[in-house]
């Protein structure tokens, strides 16, 4: 029984040691194609994307307003994943001939070791790029704030680089996928670009955001912004105190409210797909080997090449199955993920909008002078939003009015429909809040615009069409009304 254990503890020490070996070969081979031109190419293309993308942003008070300066311009190296995009595709040369000499019976671990070692050295060339990126931000946040004392600034850095290493491993491990799948550099390149763009463009890649904007956690961008905000939300700082979980200061800063549950479903979302992207990231590594080993033996001319030659053919069309199938998914992509959000973004705006008054369906009848009036309620917003209304009036037919014409309205708490009636028309003047001039017959809708208003419960409202001056007082107009509320 003890020979038998010595001989398993043996037989495992050896499998150990030669494992580690290959793991040792692996990332020698990776690392050996990260020359001085690699390095070059890698980092002028990382600055010169990245700072091509870097958004404009608000520059609010205090050290946290600074700090999120730093985050904003941070954030510019994932909307288009720079790093992660160019270090995945060229590492793609650190396949070579030395892999021949692999053993065949080694080599699905061969390829689970190569997939490990490409992994891990894009992440230590994206995680130095991307510290450099931040520690670069913050230096320029602290320039631009140079009346804070930058100890203010620095209190978020820590935070900051700890969500662009959850960002940056999570990104090289979906980067080293699609590098894996299309076995190419250029085509690497292309394709995770693609990725990017398709996600910038879905889930938004610039600073400002809106109540409707509920799939911007989803983006690298944005996750890298409100994961830094979320893991800072310890620090209090002297002009907005803690702005994470508080509604208000979330809408008014970031305009859009985030929480921890979005944060985790969105990382969970990430961390699944990475996963199981390295996961089939294995399988691919050992096609691409296998047709290394194949073109290796194929230039030495062996006896079998023309059974080679068949197998080489058969991975050859595997190849260009796996891209043509990555490339139809992504145009997919393209298509279906904007729709998905512009959906969404409907459906978030129509539960948002609250209908406060509408004409009947086959409209209603107004003379040119005369007001058209009613009281409306105006609910409280949810929390940390703003309410916004709507005078909406569409012309359903012109008739016999003049050829130009204002409109005057009103929305107004501080008035009842009763005082509105026994006002007189000066008065009535003294209360008009906007007016449009000079409305031809080519419009047929006016008063799209929202306004913003703080008060709420009962609110009077009115218009009036007015002919423009030089035109004579005389005209009915067929119109429909609708007067809606927003919360934004």
């Amino acid at each position: 029984m003890c020979n038998i254990s010595a001989l398993l503890a043996k037989k495992i020490l050896i499998l150990a040691i030669r494992r580690g070996t290959l793991m040792k070969n692996e990332l020698r081979e990776t690392v050996r194609s990260i020359n001085p031109k690699f390095l070059l190419f890698y980092i002028a293309g990382s600055v010169v994307l990245s700072m091509t993308l870097n958004s404009f942003y608000d520059r609010w008070a205090g050290g946290f307003g600074a700090a999120l300066t730093a985050i904003n311009m941070s954030a510019s190296m994932f909307a288009l994943g720079a790093p992660f995009v160019i270090g995945a595709s060229l590492l793609l040369p650190s396949f070579r001939s030395s892999k021949d000499n692999i053993a065949e019976t080694f080599e699905e671990l061969n390829a689970r070791f190569l997939t490990i070692s490409r992994f891990l050295i894009l992440f230590l060339l994206s995680a130095i790029f991307m510290i450099s990126w931040i520690l670069r931000s913050y230096y320029l946040a602290i320039l631009d704030f140079s009346h804070l004392s930058p100890d203010l600034v620095l209190a978020y850095l820590p935070s900051t680089i700890l969500s662009g290493l959850i960002m940056t491993v999570l990104l090289s491990a979906v980067t080293t996928f699609i590098a894996t799948i299309m076995d190419d550099w250029k085509l690497s390149l292309i394709a995770n670009l693609g990725l990017f763009y398709i996600l910038g463009m879905t889930f938004g890649s610039t600073f400002y955001l809106n109540s409707y904007d509920s799939l911007a956690i989803f983006g690298p961008y944005h996750l890298f912004r409100f994961l830094s905000l979320f893991l800072s939300s310890n620090i209090i700082d002297s002009v907005f105190g803690i702005v994470w979980g508080d509604p208000v200061m979330m809408n008014m800063i970031v305009g859009i409210n985030f929480g921890l549950t979005e944060i985790l479903f969105s990382l969970g979302l990430w961390i699944t797909l990475s996963i199981v992207s390295l996961l089939i990231t294995q399988y691919l590594m050992k096609q691409n080997i296998r047709r290394l080993k194949t073109e290796n033996k194929l230039d030495l001319f062996t006896p079998d090449s023309q059974k080679l030659l068949i197998q080489m053919t058969r991975i050859k069309q595997f190849l260009k199955q796996r891209r043509l199938v990555l490339g139809t998914m992504l145009v997919i992509m393209l298509i279906v993920l904007p729709m998905v959000r512009f959906s969404l973004r409907l459906s978030t705006i129509d539960d948002l909008t609250t209908t406060l008054y509408e004409s009947p369906p086959d409209g209603e009848m107004l003379a040119l002078g005369s007001w058209a009036y009613g009281e409306v309620e105006v609910s409280a917003p949810p929390e940390g939003l703003n309410n916004m209304y709507q005078i909406r009036v569409e012309i359903l037919d012109w008739g016999d009015c003049p050829d130009v014409i204002n409109r005057y309205a009103i929305f107004d708490d501080e008035i009842s429909i009763v005082d509105f009636e026994t006002a007189n028309e000066t008065e009535r003047d003294d209360l008009i809040q906007s007016r449009n001039w000079n409305i031809t017959s080519d419009r047929t809708v006016i008063g799209n615009g929202f306004t913003g208003v703080q008060s709420t419960g009962t609110h009077l409202w009115a218009f009036m069409f007015v002919p423009a001056e030089g035109y004579p007082l005389q005209g009915i107009m067929h119109i429909r009304i609708t007067i809606v509320v927003r919360a934004d």
